[in-house]
């Protein structure tokens, strides 16, 4: 995760910010991301309510990262990992160069509590 996590004090919300070259590397990154997404939401309590999940990848790359994005967060009733549930969830997925945006989407937070899951 080159780009980071950013949590903000005053707000309700938190970014993940993905730069990847391959999808070894979206691949590799995720554990980390659910741990940031847990340590934030154990800080933030109910104040902790949106997350952005932003993937920025070379143009050639795009197509397999949104299936990157699908597999982890939309294939599946499961899929959904317990550290989003409740929180509304706004995956990104932009390629470079000019940071295009192939794919944006908005999972509410309605639809994240009733995958099943909790945090």
């Amino acid at each position: 995760m080159t780009g980071g996590f950013f949590g903000f004090a005053s707000t309700y919300g938190a970014v993940a910010r993905f730069e990847a070259e391959s999808l070894n590397e979206l691949e590799a990154d995720w554990p980390a991301v659910l741990q940031h997404t847990a340590d934030w939401r154990a800080r933030r309590g109910e104040k902790a309510l949106s997350l952005h999940l932003h993937f920025v990848v070379p143009a050639d790359l795009a197509w397999d990262a949104i299936a990157f994005v699908s597999r982890k967060l939309l294939s599946s009733a499961s899929a959904l990992p317990a550290e989003f549930a409740g929180l509304r969830v706004e995956p990104v997925v932009l390629a470079t160069p000019g940071m295009v945006v192939y794919v944006g989407m908005t999972i509410n937070s309605e639809a994240t509590a009733a995958r099943g899951n909790t945090p």
